[in-house]
């Protein structure tokens, strides 16, 4: 018995047919049907019945046939595993330099219903080779000018304290912050970079007392009064913030635009279309 017998025979008790048989393979039918009268002898039983011009699959054959179905389904898969070119995981390369916490929950969001999609991600607010990326989440800026691109989010910002701050309840301006210690990202942060232009336009010298990349240590310098910081009137609504209040500052009227920054996959690599296409369903404007 050989592999050669049994695809002939499956072939057979598909079509019925010896001649369909033999064109698919290119052999002669009488070929096919000695290699199928072999396997019979071989296993001791007939699987057809056989009249003068016709054959008819009998109830062993049809028992043998739905047993090598499912036999050659797994070799055909193997074998088209081998075979096959080998396919590559996708993997999206994203900078992330503007809401990270909310494009974190994005991506999670994406993953469980394409698990089968990988991303590289970067938070690194100094990382300025932008090349090395297929999205960037940022601000507005020249340097994306060649990029696909579309307005994620616009949002209210906030100069934001702990509930207990003795500025909690008044009414400020940007001015009277001027000499209070603020709590930032490093250097390359949308929010770092945004108090420090509004700090040059009002002539006071910025005064980041702390800077740290872990949002929640952040957070918590915030809450236990060690400084003010900058974010959106809707990260508020978060609970880990639930120590943190915006202050009323009269004069601090920004609103932070934020773009998804896109190459063209160009075939290379749908996936960058269909993460990109599901981050515009979720745009916040």
């Amino acid at each position: 018995m050989n592999l050669r017998q049994l695809r002939y025979f499956y072939e057979t008790a598909k079509n019925q047919s010896l001649a369909k048989t033999a064109k698919k393979y290119m052999v002669p039918a009488s070929s096919v049907s000695a290699a199928i009268k072999k396997l019979e002898d071989e296993l001791g039983v007939k699987l057809f019945d056989r009249t003068s011009n016709k054959i008819i699959l009998n109830s062993r054959g049809r028992i043998f046939a739905s047993e090598l179905m499912s036999a050659f389904d797994r070799i055909d898969s193997a074998v088209d595993k081998v075979t096959s070119p080998e396919q590559k995981t996708p993997k999206i390369r994203i900078l992330v330099k503007a809401r990270p916490k909310w494009i974190a929950e994005l991506i999670v969001e994406y993953m469980s219903t394409n698990p089968n999609v990988n991303f590289i991600i970067s938070n690194d607010y100094k990382n300025e080779s932008i090349d090395d990326f297929d999205i960037v989440i940022d601000e507005p800026a020249d340097k994306y000018s060649e990029w696909k691109q579309f307005l994620l989010s616009v949002e209210l910002l906030c100069v934001k304290a702990a509930k207990n701050s003795r500025f909690i309840g008044k009414e400020l301006r940007f001015e009277n912050l001027k000499n209070e210690d603020f709590i930032f990202q490093s250097q390359g942060n949308s929010m770092r970079n945004r108090y420090e232009r509004i700090c040059k336009r009002l002539a006071i010298s910025p005064n980041v007392a702390i800077e740290c990349n872990d949002r929640q240590l952040l957070q918590y310098y915030v809450q236990s009064g060690l400084g003010l910081t900058i974010g959106t009137y809707r990260a508020l609504n978060d609970n880990t913030q639930n120590a943190i209040a915006p202050l009323t500052v009269v004069d601090f009227n920004e609103t932070q635009n934020v773009c998804v920054f896109y190459k063209n996959p160009q075939n290379r690599n749908t996936d960058i279309k269909d993460f990109c296409d599901f981050l515009y369903t979720k745009r916040y404007i």
